[in-house]
């Protein structure tokens, strides 16, 4: 999603639609899920397009924000189709659509094996019936005739026999007046217990009562890859993600999220957080938002706030247990340049500064008592005042500090991503490599953007920038923020030999690395980081080739300069879609 009248510039971040199936007699609705950091700029921006249209139908619009209205579960894992269908056996309708899709896919070792973007909708019963769940059995041998068939069935018709609504002609978990008055009259925890023990059979499952008891609407949302790149992702491409990165989520009405909660947990399912969630991401060799999507607002904030705090930790430290950035030749250590990279102004005066009123303080007070230092000791001893031992050790102080601890800004970057890649990747594997230039070289991708004329042509594709996935040859783990180069001289004659004697640094910087670490699932180091398109127009003309979906045997390999004065890392670079 971008800003109204400001595309492909300005993007807001990857949004998933959902549209309420068409009822005769009814309005139709449209869910838009996002993440919550751009929520309320979301929802502005919605605002704002409606007032752009003056049109009476588009002025009738009413836009809702319904984030307390919802809990949703992610699941992933092999697994999770085994989980859901565990926890989601006792339907309140067992011969609607969703339920007889769902337990026929219950026998699959994988959702990776079923198209992503599919929305089923059931009915279940109160949840608290009949905990707690247990994971069922794994199917280790071959299914009956009878099952398979159904099987099959069910895939053949895929996605054409999902429904997202309820066969029983309600409103389902759209109807979000229904549900709130469902939760209402739902049966206390009391009133269960009381139930419970009154059975004849301790521990035995309370049974539904239709006078007492409420069924609970629900959404199942196939996701996987392309929730996480906000485009569709093509065959080749899926086969370098990993399975972690498939699974289920589960929408609910506000209200039953604790009952799922404790659900999933005892049936198997183990909680992640925010890091460990985009540690899988990473594993599956994707980018997540925001910390890999350069040129949004939301990424300005996140990456501000981190530069920020390593700035801070890194300030703290005396002079001489610090890293020696300056020494090192590393520019931009607590953040990316995107900015100077595409040849871009400044940060505006609206992003986050790096340093709070706090550490400024420090800071002029680290520069008095420095003074004093140095004025002392040149009175006493007679150093000259060349002597600058503080400025070489890295201090803040220096001049440099500027450059050590500013964070770039990201507005006004273009970050290529969906579809239109295919173009870019196709005239890059069949363009001649003499007498091209940037703009004919790009030329597929710009006739898929409307209202560019040829003369900010070269300043749009100057300012766009191209998600890419390294996977490193040898040792080393290429850190966060380190600049990528495209490789000079000969290839090391072990994987684990850096190129000695040569500065990659001479030769064309194309990108920054964005999030990097060993990835257990490879069993290599990886990285994810974002280059200019102009930088990979010149990787493509240097005669590196760059390894992309559509299955190129030739393959980019580029340098990986190190943060801490190692040896540089070699890696190979794939375009992500």
């Amino acid at each position: 999603m971008y800003r109204a009248g400001q595309y492909p510039l300005s993007a807001l971040g990857p949004v998933t639609a959902l549209w309420k199936p068409v009822i005769k007699g009814q309005l139709g609705v449209l869910w838009i899920r996002i993440h919550p950091c751009i929520a309320d700029t979301v929802l502005s921006e919605l605002v704002n397009a409606r007032a752009m249209l003056q049109e009476p139908l588009v002025q009738q619009l009413r836009i809702d924000d319904i984030s307390c209205d919802l809990v949703s579960f992610e699941l992933l894992g092999n697994q999770s189709t085994q989980m859901l269908c565990s926890i989601l056996s006792h339907t309140a309708s067992p011969k609607s659509c969703g339920a007889s899709i769902l337990q026929a896919i219950q026998a699959l070792p994988s959702p990776a094996s079923l198209p992503e973007s599919v929305v089923l909708a059931l009915r279940i019963h109160d949840p608290r019936l009949h905990f707690p769940f247990k994971l069922g059995a794994e199917e280790t041998q071959l299914l009956p005739e009878q099952r398979q068939h159904q099987l099959d069935e069910v895939l053949l018709q895929w996605p054409a026999g999902a429904a997202s609504l309820s066969e029983a002609g309600d409103g389902g978990i759209w109807d979000r007046a229904s549900c709130a008055s469902d939760v209402e009259r739902r049966p206390s925890e009391h009133s269960l217990n009381e139930r419970r023990h009154s059975q004849l059979i301790p521990g035995a499952k309370l049974s539904p009562d239709p006078n007492i008891d409420v069924t609970v609407p629900l959404l199942l949302i196939r996701t996987g890859p392309e929730a996480l790149l906000g485009s569709r992702v093509i065959k080749t491409a899926s086969q370098l993600v990993d399975n972690l990165a498939h699974g289920w989520t589960l929408l609910a009405p506000k209200g039953w999220g604790m009952s799922l909660w404790m659900a999933l947990n005892f049936a198997g399912a183990r909680a992640q957080g925010l890091q460990e969630r985009n540690h899988v991401g990473f594993e599956a060799g994707l980018s997540t938002f925001p910390a890999n999507w350069p040129g949004t607002s939301a990424y300005d904030s996140w990456a501000g706030s981190i530069a920020a705090d390593e700035f801070g930790k890194w300030s703290r430290r005396p002079p001489g247990k610090r890293t020696n950035y300056l020494q090192l030749g590393v520019e931009s250590p607590f953040s990316s340049p995107f900015h100077t990279l595409l040849g871009m102004a400044s940060s505006p005066a609206t992003y986050p500064e790096i340093s709070t009123n706090d550490l400024q303080c420090r800071i002029r007070r680290l520069r008095k008592i420095n003074s004093d230092k140095k004025a002392v000791a040149s009175a006493t001893t007679g150093a000259d005042d060349g002597d600058n031992s503080d400025v070489d050790m890295g201090d803040p102080d220096t001049a440099n500090e500027r450059e050590l601890g500013a964070v770039d800004t990201t507005a006004g970057i273009w970050l290529v991503s969906g579809e239109r890649l295919s173009a870019i990747v196709s005239l890059l594997l069949t363009a001649p490599h003499d007498k091209v230039t940037l703009v004919q070289w790009a030329k597929p991708l710009l006739e898929s953007i409307r209202g560019h004329s040829c003369e900010d042509a070269l300043q749009l594709l100057e300012h766009a920038l191209v998600r890419v996935r390294l996977i490193c040859n040898g040792r080393g783990v290429p850190a966060k923020n380190a600049p990528i180069y495209i490789r000079s001289g000969a290839p090391s004659t072990s994987p684990d030999q850096a190129p000695v004697g040569v500065d990659p640094r001479r030769h064309a910087l194309i990108g920054y690395v964005m999030t990097g670490s060993f990835s257990l699932a490879r069993g290599c180091s990886m990285a994810i980081g974002a280059c200019s398109l102009k930088g990979l127009f010149n990787l493509w003309k240097a005669g590196h080739g760059i390894q992309l979906p559509q299955g190129s045997n030739k393959s980019a390999r580029v340098t990986i300069n190190s943060m801490n004065g190692g040896p540089f890392i070699e890696a190979i670079l794939n375009v992500i879609p």
